[in-house]
């Protein structure tokens, strides 16, 4: 039989995680995983592709909020494995609400989600405490 690969996150800090392999066909939805992310972006659309995207990762606890003060407020009363956080959002962006986050839980795994990829924008975010 064949075994599924196990799918790893490099993070721009470098360092990285693994998703465990799963045995399944290919033709199935990846098993549930006990993973509670939360996804911090204002568009709908974006929303909607990152949600489908974990949940064929088999990842359904999923928190999603459309700007920062949301996030920092969901932050207060859960705690989440993992949180995808827009860039450029309403009421506050992510970089604010990435230190604030970070700030009150220092093991917060934040990873950004944004179409910035400058060097000065990566390292903006790992100052802030984003883990990638």
């Amino acid at each position: 039989a064949r075994r599924s690969a196990s799918t790893s996150i490099t993070l721009t800090s470098g360092s990285s995680f693994r998703i465990p392999p799963t045995r399944r066909s290919p033709m199935t939805a990846s098993p549930k995983r006990s993973l509670k992310v939360m996804y911090a972006e204002d568009n709908v659309v974006n929303q909607k592709v990152l949600s489908k995207m974990l949940s064929r990762a088999g990842i359904e606890d999923i928190t999603i909020v459309d700007n920062g003060q949301k996030a920092v407020d969901a932050c207060e009363t859960q705690a989440f494995d993992v949180i995808f956080m827009d860039y450029e959002m309403p009421i506050m962006d992510g970089m604010e609400a990435t230190k604030l986050i970070v700030n009150r839980h220092p093991d917060a795994n934040v990873i950004f989600v944004t179409a910035h990829a400058l060097e000065e924008f990566k390292n903006k975010a790992r100052t802030v405490g984003a883990a990638g």
